[in-house]
């Protein structure tokens, strides 16, 4: 039998398989008349078949475990080593990690001649009810440097002898200011460097104008020793007087009282509104006036209003007008600015000199014995007592020292005679 015939009889006898050549198209089985093979131009490879084929990917598509069951036909079961196919190779495109989504074919990661990343944005906003992150300014508690968050801030801290941490800043003449904080000032730190602190404020610190562990101090600006301010300071020490006001001489005044006059009540005191308030004794009349505040026989304390033209004239001049406070919150009458006078504690000063409000220490009362009369006094005094009001004839270095009474008064012109002159301090660390 030919050769043409042999293989035109196993062709037949496959049943019309076909089988591919290796640079041709599909060879079909002649027909069983004898026809021609045929090549089908422009095909030059076609998907392996038959055992040897390598097998489709097996399973799910992200190479987890298949779930099926049953009998896996021989040659087909799943490689162990290659879940996925084969290990791509450096020419061929990696494609996405199984179970992430597919992203554009551009890459999106920056090269190493990108630019600088945009800033990151907060995924959601800050709810308002978060309170961010406070941030201290000059003169306040700190516990590093990063709390100090302005231009050139830093901590001193406790270690350094500031109690609580103190932020500042170097400086050579001025300070920055913040609205809402205290004014600040630039202190000498050393010989050759400032440092900023900020300045007593009662207002924003009630007391001596300084958070805790700190004193008020004057202080001049580095450089320029002609200004000088009441900067806050940690406090040392309690025997810490504090700064030098003056030498300045004393007088005394008192709350008078109605009682201690007789006489007819034929003067008229009058309000600020010269409406009649009261009558009383001129010479009571003369008293208060001189005082400044008086209290009525009815229990009623009066007090300075203003200067006015009604009623009797001072025997040191003008005429005053009063008005009537409310003896709970003023059982010693009223100072300057609506403080209340507190016996053997309250001065009158020249504001000028003494601005209303600020702690004094005069180290000639410490240790000195206060005599006891009524419910006053039966104590050791210990120098502190504060700038709580003013008086028309009080001026330059003179204060006047609240004794109460014109009994307290009188004692203690035994101890310290009127114009006798004593040291005062302002701002005392040993005076809370």
């Amino acid at each position: 039998m030919s050769v043409r015939k042999t293989l035109l009889l196993l062709l037949t006898l496959l049943g019309g398989v076909s089988v591919w050549g290796a640079t041709c198209g599909p060879v079909r089985p002649f027909d069983s008349d004898g026809g021609e093979v045929v090549f089908l131009p422009g095909v030059k490879e076609a998907p392996p078949v038959g055992p040897s084929a390598e097998p489709p990917p097996f399973g799910p598509e992200t190479g987890q475990e298949s779930t099926l069951t049953g009998d896996i036909p021989p040659g087909n079961e799943p490689s162990t080593s290659e879940p996925n196919g084969p290990e791509p190779t450096g020419s061929e495109p990696l494609g996405p990690e199984p179970g992430r989504e597919p992203t554009s074919n551009v890459d999106a990661s920056p090269g190493p001649d990108a630019g600088p990343e945009p800033a990151v944005v907060p995924e959601e906003p800050m709810s308002s009810n978060e309170t961010p992150p406070l941030q201290s300014w000059i003169g306040e508690p700190c516990s590093s440097d990063s709390d100090c968050a302005f231009q050139g801030g830093r901590c001193l801290l406790p270690s350094a002898g500031y109690p609580q941490g103190h932020c500042t800043k170097d400086c050579t003449r001025t300070c920055p200011d913040q609205p809402g904080k205290p004014v600040t000032f630039c202190i000498q730190a050393t010989p050759s460097q400032g440092q900023c602190v900020s300045q007593c404020n009662t207002s924003l610190n009630p007391g001596n104008g300084c958070r805790p562990n700190y004193a008020c101090r004057s202080r001049s600006r580095f450089n320029e020793t002609t200004t000088q301010k009441d900067v806050c300071v940690p406090f040392q020490s309690s025997q810490d007087k504090g700064t030098l006001v003056a030498r300045m001489y004393i007088t005394y005044y008192y709350l008078t009282e109605e009682t201690n006059y007789t006489g007819t009540a034929n003067t008229t005191l009058y309000d600020s509104q010269c409406k009649a308030l009261v009558s009383v004794p001129a010479k009571f009349s003369d008293s208060v006036c001189i005082e400044g505040s008086g209290k009525l026989k009815d229990g009623r304390i009066i007090n300075y209003a203003k200067s006015c033209t009604c009623g009797r004239r001072c025997p040191t001049g003008g005429i005053i007008c009063y008005s009537i406070l409310d003896k709970s919150r003023y059982p010693w009458g009223a100072g300057a600015a609506g403080r209340s006078l507190n016996p053997l504690r309250s001065l009158a000063v020249d504001r000028s000199i003494i601005p209303i409000g600020t702690r004094l220490y005069v180290p000639e009362w410490d240790g000195v014995t206060i005599p006891k009369i009524g419910s006053l006094g039966g104590f050791k005094h210990d120098g502190c007592v504060v700038a709580d009001d003013v008086g028309g004839g009080i001026k330059g270095n003179h204060f006047d020292f609240f004794a109460a009474t014109s009994v307290m008064w009188k004692a203690l012109e035994k101890i310290h005679p009127t114009r006798t002159y004593l040291t005062v301090y302002k701002n005392p660390g040993r005076c809370p």
